[in-house]
């Protein structure tokens, strides 16, 4: 089985950690707003690494390496997609 992942341009860090800070701060409070969690980030657009049971940053996946050779492939779009 193959993965692919269509990712606009604004979304690639230049490391894990501003991919972190991206993920609760740009990502997070927008989807909060989109599901309507109670969430301290639906309401104040930051991330506060709340523990809330409708925390939207309960998991992050990072995958570093895949031990199936192509199976995941990444396809950049110079354009802004998503958020």
């Amino acid at each position: 089985m193959k993965a692919y992942e269509i990712v606009g341009m604004q979304k690639i860090c230049s490391d894990v950690d501003q991919a972190m800070k991206r993920a609760r701060n740009v990502a997070a409070p927008i989807n909060a707003q989109r599901f309507d969690v109670q969430t301290p980030c639906q309401k104040t657009g930051l991330c506060l690494n709340c523990l809330s049971p409708d925390t939207v940053c309960c998991q992050f996946l990072i995958t570093r390496y895949s031990r199936h050779q192509n199976r995941i492939h990444v396809i950049l779009v110079n354009d802004h997609l998503g958020f």
